[in-house]
């Protein structure tokens, strides 16, 4: 006997979907059908189109039994799919009824305009998906809460693929976001070349991309980065925008953004400053002019109605400004600024935030979203729901928002599909059970497999805890009280036993994932094995909590094998590029390791180095102890910087300033007559006159390669696994500098002799290195091949000196073998 399957009501059935519909009602019986026959309005194309590439496949089969579609001879008929207009609705609106009927059941869209026709029909073809060859009965009424709802390719590094684009747009157009901006800041041709025409083969390209948006139903907005090198003031450079623009045209492009964001916020150009003066708001008065000549020459000739976008260099914050002021003065009235927040990326946007910044630019906003973007940290993804976002939106100045995505195109899919479910209804928008739907409506048959992944990396902002209910765990499983702390222990073993088993997971999956998985897979790989150094450091903490240090654990293990496993576990999952839980296991691990490892410092009877640190010394700082170790130097970690701090008889021979060091501490440290190297406080230490980090790269060039600081290098050296935090520091004239940044070309390792006068004044009683190394230092994650023998080379030159041993150079490039791990492709 066959079952039956039990009706849900109409608003479970529509439940699952996302964005979830505004209205529905009905008692959700399926109906049963056969095959498709639409009709619609001359026009909307892109409905029928829809209907009849998702549900016009002769002889579907069907599942379990259905009334409702079922003639009164027995055969299943087609379902009947009219589209009409209805003006009454809101734009972008539209009505679903189905119902059954004598000839098959019937499906009624209605809608304001041809958008909302293409709504309609997505929503009946989900509702379609879920139980293929029947639709439930039912009716809907929607509408979309914010009118731009969107996507902006806007990262800095590898752009998408143009298969990626392709997919995107099919997402895009599931999910009902309404445009998609092409802005990838690494296309030559859209912003450091944007005089110059496209080539014909990138040319087709972008033709292809502008009718797979039309299909989707999505604005395909070419924007436009001149702000590099433009003279606003020269009417050629207006023509050759034009010219430009004029090619997109060509090939179907009919939306337009126009970018000035990460450029000099004051003129440069002499022309320039003579025509709108000098200062910030010269160049807001610059840009909105640019705006205004392109809306007049080039969109209002071809009566394009939409309002030109535009994103101003001051782009971030709630308060007026020059800029600002001048900007609104020369914008088009209509046109629509692009704006992030209080901040570039930001983990909340309030009502409030929204009027103010309104009213500084005095014009509708789009709310340039940077999330789930990860541009800034390579080894990072965010995974889960847009948070943090106000919900109270009408009648504001909102006119939408375009999230900036990953560049993990497929990944990024689990977070947008959030943001897709917000701009739709934001009244209505729970991050929570969105979440859920995003990760279903995504992942599909691999949505189970992957959820303790997508879960382990879903916390927004960047600097939240990755997991705030593992960091709570960790603290209680440390503390004192032991029954707590034992409860605590075993929920962080079976939280992370998920996490573990993803990768066995995902290869069980009786489906092909596709490209979301193989994109996926670095970080699954990385968090299979973080989930086990935790698992193993709860053991050991267990069998502690058990009394059994001199024993075994709990299933047998002797401790000292347990403590054997954990440090194994702990090295493997550290060598991952790939970020999963990287700020919450490793803490817990060693915290539970350390009475393993402790051993009272005493005085150290030959020459020692001394490491500048915070109190508890992080992980690529213990790293960079072991280097030292197998240098013959014994090592102590110092909060404050003092040389006599464990024996003011025999003071350290070498002194490092690493970053987590207080900088008062850096300072004391600086004045030691002995050798130093440093990564951080170069301008406490007196090595440098100004000093920042790079966030975002991975190389350095070599300018001095005859230096023995080059390790035999010459020229652009690649020195971290991915892209990552890269310090430099202006030394005094004085120092030896032997390699420079990629950006900006400024001293990444440079050196000083004893008795050089250094930046601060001072002689250098020793020698002085400053060299590249971000707060990770060397975590062997991070760290290439070429980098570690960077940093060999600079500690040959140190500790030779100190302890008269004869170093070879590549100790630590021998090592990097083993630090292979998992990186991003």
């Amino acid at each position: 006997m066959q079952r039956q399957r039990v009706p849900r009501s109409a608003p479970s059935v529509a439940a699952g979907l996302t964005p979830v519909p505004r209205e529905v009602s009905g008692d959700g019986e399926p109906l049963a059908f056969r095959d498709v026959e639409v009709s619609a309005p001359s026009g909307w194309e892109q409905a029928r189109r829809l209907l009849a590439d998702e549900l016009e496949r002769p002889g579907r089969a069907l599942e379990g039994s259905a009334s409702g579609g079922t003639s009164s001879s027995g055969t299943i008929e087609p379902l009947t799919v009219t589209i009409d207009v209805d003006t009454g609705l809101p734009p972008e609106g539209c009505t679903l009824d189905v119902a059954p009927a004598g000839e098959g059941p019937t499906a009624t869209i209605r809608a304001a305009d041809p958008a909302g026709a293409f709504y309609g029909a997505r929503t009946l073809v989900e509702l379609v998906r879920q139980r293929p060859g029947h639709v439930p009965r039912l009716t809907v009424r929607d509408w979309p809460g914010l009118e731009w709802r969107g996507t902006v390719e806007g990262f800095y590094g590898p752009p998408w693929t143009h298969a990626d684009r392709l997919e995107h747009l099919r997402f895009a157009g599931r999910h009902k976001l309404n445009h998609f901006v092409y802005a990838p800041k690494d296309d030559p041709f859209h912003r450091d070349r944007w005089r110059e025409p496209y080539p014909p083969e990138e040319l087709a390209r972008l033709a292809e991309l502008t009718a797979a948006a039309r299909a989707q139903h999505v604005r395909f907005v070419y924007a436009l980065s001149p702000g590099l090198s433009m003279r606003y003031c020269d009417p050629r450079e207006h023509e050759l925008l034009r010219a430009k623009t004029e090619q997109l045209w060509d090939i179907g492009v009919r939306d337009f953004a126009l970018l000035f964001d990460d450029i000099p916020t004051e003129l440069t150009h002499p022309g320039d400053r003579a025509r709108f003066g000098k200062g910030t708001g010269a160049a807001g008065a610059a840009h909105g002019y640019t705006c205004a000549q392109f809306v007049e020459h080039f969109l209002a000739p071809r009566t394009v109605s939409e309002p030109l976008l535009m994103v101003p260099t001051d782009y971030a914050g709630t308060t007026t400004s020059r800029y600002r002021e001048h900007l609104a003065a020369t914008l088009p009235a209509d046109a629509l600024v692009w704006w992030t927040g209080r901040d570039i990326v930001v983990g909340e946007v309030t009502r409030q935030d929204i009027d103010a910044a309104a009213a500084s630019y005095g014009r509708r906003l789009l709310l340039w979203d940077n999330f789930p973007v990860n541009d800034f940290d390579r080894t990072r993804l965010f995974l889960g729901p847009l948070t943090g976002r106000t919900t109270r939106l009408e009648g504001s100045a909102l006119a939408g928002i375009s999230a900036n995505p990953m560049i993990e195109e497929a990944p990024s899919q689990l977070a947008l599909a959030a943001v897709a479910d917000y701009a739709w209804n934001p009244a209505a928008y729970d991050p929570a059970a969105s979440a859920s739907r995003s990760l279903a409506a995504v992942a599909g048959p691999a949505a189970e497999a992957i959820a303790p992944l997508v879960h382990a990396c879903s916390a927004w902002p960047p600097g939240a805890a990755q997991d705030a209910r593992l960091v709570e765990l960790s603290g209680i499983a440390l503390g004192p009280d032991r029954h707590a702390a034992r409860t605590a222990a075993d929920e962080i073993h079976a939280a992370l036993a998920g996490l573990e088993a993803v990768h066995d997971a995902v290869t069980d999956t009786a489906t092909d994932a596709g490209v979301l998985v193989r994109q996926l897979e670095p970080w699954i790989v990385a968090g299979t094995d973080m989930a086990r150094a935790g698992r193993r450091g709860v053991e050991l903490l267990l069998a502690r909590l058990d009394g059994a240090d001199q024993g075994t654990g709990r299933d047998g293990t002797g401790v000292t094998d347990l403590v054997a496993s954990a440090e194994a576990a702990l090295d493997a999952a550290e060598r991952h590029y790939p970020n999963v839980l990287r700020e919450v296991v490793p803490p817990f691990v060693r915290a539970v390791l350390r009475p393993a490892r402790a051993s009272a410092p005493g005085a150290p009877a030959g020459p020692w180095a001394m490491i500048v640190t915070a109190p508890e010394p992080e992980a690529g700082e213990e790293t960079f102890a072991r280097a030292l170790r197998r240098r013959g130097l014994e090592v102590r970690f110092s909060a404050t910087g003092d040389l006599g701090e464990h024996d003011p008889t025999h003071p350290a021979s070498l002194v490092v300033v690493a970053r987590s060091a207080d900088p008062a501490a850096a300072a004391t440290a600086g004045g030691a007559p002995v050798p130093l190297l440093a990564w951080a406080h170069l301008i406490d230490a007196g090595l440098a006159t100004e000093s920042a980090v790079i966030l975002v790269d991975d190389r350095v060039d070599v300018v001095a390669p005859e230096d023995p600081l080059a390790a035999g290098f010459s020229g652009r050296v690649t020195v971290y696994r991915g892209p990552g935090k890269v310090t430099w520091g202006e030394p005094a004239a004085g120092a030896t500098v032997v390699a420079r940044t990629v950006e900006g070309a400024r001293p990444a390792i440079f050196r000083y002799p004893a008795g050089a006068t250094l930046a601060d004044g001072s002689a250098a009683a020793a020698p002085r290195i400053g060299i590249f190394l971000g707060r990770p230092a060397l975590a062997p994650w991070l760290l290439s091949a070429d980098g570690l023998a960077l940093v060999d080379a600079a500690l040959t030159e140190l500790v030779g000196g100190v302890t008269g041993r004869t170093v070879t150079g590549g100790e630590l490039r021998s090592r990097a073998a083993g630090t292979a791990g998992s990186r991003p492709g």
